[in-house]
C-alpha cells in the first residue's frame, strides 16, 4: 500500500507540456507562506516544511505528504513549538470596472478564470487578426523553429487586400522566420504558408487550430481561416481570445515575437538567391517612434477588418504574473488608451494586493521537463515546482484527496505532543484555549466523572509530587486543586454537545507543558 501511494503522489504531480516550449530558470511570485498541519480521521502531523499559496493555489512539500502517508497512527508526532502568527490569505482574484471604447474589453491575470474587467466578454465578434496568435500557438506546439520551410502555392491562395509580408511560394525559410512573417506584418500569406506546413493542408490546419482553441478553453468560438481575414462564420470572443493568449505565452518564443518591434529575416527565394526583409510590428505599443509607444507593454497582436474593426491584445510579465488584454471591435487609437487604462488599473490593484505577501523565487523540477516545458504563474498551470531545496505539488495535482481550511484552526501539545481532537475543536475564548475532554484526558492519564446534578466535574491522577485531584463546575470560574480554591479565567462549558475545559489550567496541574499555536489544516481523505 504504501509503495502504491507513494507511486501515485509522485504520478499526480507528472505534467509533461508540448515540445518545443521553453522553461523559465527561475520564476519569482508574491506567495502567501505559512507553517501548516496535516490530519485524517486517525492521525495528526505539523508539516515539516510550509505551505505556499499564491495565484489562487495551495501548495505543499511532497515530502510532507509522503510521510504524512508513512506515519502509523499509533505513533505520537511531537513539536517543540507550535506556530503562533496569524496569517490571512489573501483573496486573489480582483475585479473593477473603468469605461472603455471598444464593443468587447477584458484584462485577465493569469487565467480568465480571473477577469479583473470584463465588457461583453462572452460577445461573439470577429477576431480579425489576432486569429494569428492562436495560429502561432499551434505551429509552436506542432512545429519546429528550425525545420526548413519552402513557401507553398497556399501563400498566395488569399483575398487581395489582405494584409502581406511578401513571401512568395518557393521561398525557403525556417519556421521562426515565418512566424515573424505572419506576427510582425501581419501577414496573410505567411499564415497560410505556416498553416500548410504544419499540417499537410490548410484545412487539416483549421480543424487543428479549432481543436487547440477548444483545449486552451476557448468554447465560443469558430475559426474558418489562420488569418482571421472576414469570414462570418469565423468569430470568437474577448475571453477566448485571453484565453489563447494565455495558451501561447506558455512559450516563450510566442512571448518574443509579440514583443519584437522590427526584425530583418533572411532566407533564399525559389532560385536559391538570398533574400532580405525587415518586418515592423502593426503594434503601435512596440513602436518607439509612436504616440501610443508602451514600453510597459511587453507585446501583443492587432487585427482589422472593416467588419471586426480594430482589435488589439497585449499582455504583460510582472512578479509572477502574466496579465492579458483584448479589446474587440474598437477604435483605431482608442484600442491602445483602452489597453492602458485596464493594464495599469489591474497591475496597481495586484501591487497593492501582493505587498504583503512574501517574495519567492520557485524553479523547475525534474517532472517539468526543464529543458522543454513551461510554465507560469496561473491558477491552475503550475503542478509542481523546486523552492528552498523542496519539491511542491499543487494540492489539486495530487491523487490523494486533499483539502486545505479557509482558515487557521488552534492547535495545542501537551509535554510537546500534538493531540487529535476528533470530537469537537479547540476553542479560544478570552485568549484562554478550551478542549474537549476525552482527547486531553487520555493524553494526561487521569481518570474523570461528572455529576450531571451538581454539574461538576471530578478529575484524578498522579503527579511526581504525588496524587491530584481538581474540581471544576461548568460554568463557574471557580475551580478546586486539592482543596486549594482558585479562579479560572474562563470555565469549563459544553459546547456542540461536547464538555470542554480549559487545558493550561489543567494540563500544568499534572505537570504537563502546554503549547498552543494556529495554522490551516489540511485533511487527507482516506
Amino acid at each position: 500500500m504504501l509503495k502504491k501511494n507513494l507511486l501515485m503522489l509522485l504520478a499526480a504531480v507528472l505534467f509533461i507540456t508540448a515540445p518545443g516550449a521553453s522553461v523559465y530558470a527561475a520564476l519569482p511570485v508574491q506567495a502567501d507562506v505559512e507553517e501548516y498541519f496535516l490530519q485524517s480521521d486517525q492521525k495528526k502531523a505539523m508539516g515539516s516544511g510550509q505551505m505556499l499559496t499564491f495565484n489562487g493555489v495551495s501548495y505543499l512539500p511532497v515530502q510532507d505528504i509522503q510521510d504524512f502517508l508513512n506515519r502509523s497512527a499509533a505513533d505520537p508526532f511531537y513539536a517543540a513549538s507550535l506556530p503562533k502568527k496569524t496569517i490571512n490569505l489573501h483573496n486573489d482574484v480582483l475585479s473593477f470596472w473603468t469605461n472603455t471604447n471598444g464593443v468587447g474589453t477584458v484584462v485577465a491575470e493569469n487565467t480568465t478564470d480571473n477577469l479583473m474587467f470584463q465588457k461583453n466578454a462572452d460577445r461573439r465578434l470577429y477576431p480579425s487578426s489576432t486569429t494569428k496568435v492562436l495560429t502561432l500557438y499551434t505551429a509552436l506546439k506542432h512545429g519546429n523553429l528550425q525545420d526548413t520551410v519552402t513557401v507553398s502555392s497556399a501563400a498566395s491562395d488569399i483575398p487581395w487586400d489582405s494584409s502581406k509580408s511578401g513571401v512568395k511560394p518557393g521561398d525557403r525559410m525556417t519556421l521562426e522566420t515565418l512566424l515573424y512573417a505572419m506576427m510582425l506584418p501581419s501577414g496573410n500569406d505567411a499564415a497560410m504558408a505556416v498553416a500548410d506546413h504544419i499540417s499537410g493542408s490548410v484545412p487539416a490546419f483549421i480543424q487543428l487550430m479549432n481543436q487547440e482553441a477548444e483545449s486552451l478553453g476557448a468554447s465560443q468560438s469558430n475559426f474558418t481561416n489562420p488569418h482571421g481575414y472576414h469570414d462570418s462564420r469565423h468569430y470568437s470572443t474577448p475571453k477566448d481570445i485571453a484565453a489563447i493568449t494565455f495558451g501561447a505565452l506558455q512559450y516563450t518564443k510566442a512571448a518574443e515575437i509579440m514583443g519584437t518591434e522590427r526584425y530583418t529575416s533572411r532566407y533564399t527565394d525559389r532560385y536559391g538567391r538570398p533574400q532580405t526583409q525587415t518586418w515592423r510590428s502593426t503594434n503601435h505599443q512596440m513602436r518607439p517612434d509612436s504616440s501610443y509607444y508602451a514600453p510597459q507593454i511587453d507585446g501583443g497582436k492587432t487585427g482589422y477588418t472593416s467588419a471586426s474593426q480594430h482589435n488589439l491584445v497585449s499582455f504583460k510579465q510582472q512578479n509572477g504574473n502574466t496579465y492579458v488584454s483584448v479589446v474587440l471591435k474598437g477604435s483605431r487609437f482608442p484600442r491602445y488608451t483602452d489597453t492602458m487604462k485596464m493594464m495599469n488599473e489591474a497591475i496597481r490593484r495586484a501591487e497593492a494586493r501582493d505587498q504583503d505577501k512574501t517574495t519567492i523565487t520557485i524553479e523547475p523540477d525534474s517532472f517539468q521537463q526543464a529543458d522543454t516545458a513551461d510554465y507560469r504563474a496561473v491558477r491552475n498551470g503550475i503542478p509542481s515546482f523546486m523552492w528552498d531545496g523542496e519539491q511542491y505539488a499543487a494540492l489539486e495535482t495530487v491523487s490523494i484527496p486533499l483539502e486545505r481550511s479557509s482558515d487557521q484552526h488552534p492547535h495545542v501539545t501537551v509535554d510537546q505532543e500534538l493531540i487529535h481532537f476528533k470530537s469537537q475543536e479547540p476553542v479560544i475564548e478570552s485568549g484562554r484555549m478550551l478542549v474537549p475532554v476525552r482527547e486531553l484526558f487520555e493524553q494526561l492519564g487521569v481518570q474523570v466523572t461528572y455529576s450531571s446534578a451538581s454539574r461538576t466535574i471530578d478529575i484524578t491522577g498522579n503527579t511526581g509530587s504525588g496524587a491530584q485531584h481538581i474540581q471544576l463546575q461548568l460554568d463557574s470560574t471557580s475551580a478546586s486543586i486539592n482543596g486549594t480554591e482558585h479562579t479560572l479565567d474562563v470555565p469549563a462549558t459544553i459546547k456542540n454537545g461536547r464538555t470542554i475545559v480549559p487545558v493550561r489550567f489543567i494540563a500544568e496541574a499534572f505537570d504537563q507543558p502546554v503549547d498552543w499555536g494556529r495554522g490551516r489544516i489540511v485533511t487527507v481523505q482516506p
